[in-house]
């Protein structure tokens, strides 16, 4: 989506808040949840969302890294104002209901606890044949002979 590949059409022209969750594995079992940051995803009229994302960046990097003259004793506002109003319209703090609910989707009890995944417009290409991932093989191992020569 972050490329222009794809779109999420159903959320067009809509505000969406989004959690970003690590999860620590043990081998390729989910184990815990080490951390989750809430955000706003922002999508244009055709349901892609760069414009937004582009934005939000742009805001809480000016906001982040704003230089402000701190010569003398009156301290500038504006910097911290400028966080804040950055943090209030791109961020959000995830509650303990939504961390639930992500841990019900994680470890989930019954059928009914799986979240539905969003679906995108663009058309997925089919997975490669046998036959087809062979000849890629052979066509490339040359290459790496060629590059890891001494």
């Amino acid at each position: 989506m972050i490329f222009g590949k794809d779109a999420l059409t159903q959320y067009a022209g809509t505000r969406q808040r989004v959690v970003s969750v690590i999860v620590e594995n043990e081998g390729t079992a989910p184990n815990r949840i080490l951390d989750a940051q809430g955000a706003y995803w922002v999508f244009d009229a055709a349901g892609d969302i760069r414009k937004g994302l582009t934005r939000s960046t742009s805001d809480i990097m000016s906001a982040t890294f704003n230089d402000s003259d701190n010569k003398g004793t009156v301290v500038a506002l504006q910097p911290k104002l400028s966080k804040k109003r950055a943090e209030e319209e791109h961020r959000w703090v995830v509650g303990k209901a939504e961390l639930d609910r992500i841990a019900a989707d994680i470890w989930p009890k019954v059928k009914s606890d799986k979240m539905r995944s969003a679906q995108g417009v663009s058309v997925k290409r089919p997975p490669l044949t046998y036959d087809a991932r062979l000849a890629l093989d052979e066509a490339t191992a040359n290459l790496w002979k060629i590059s890891h020569a001494d």
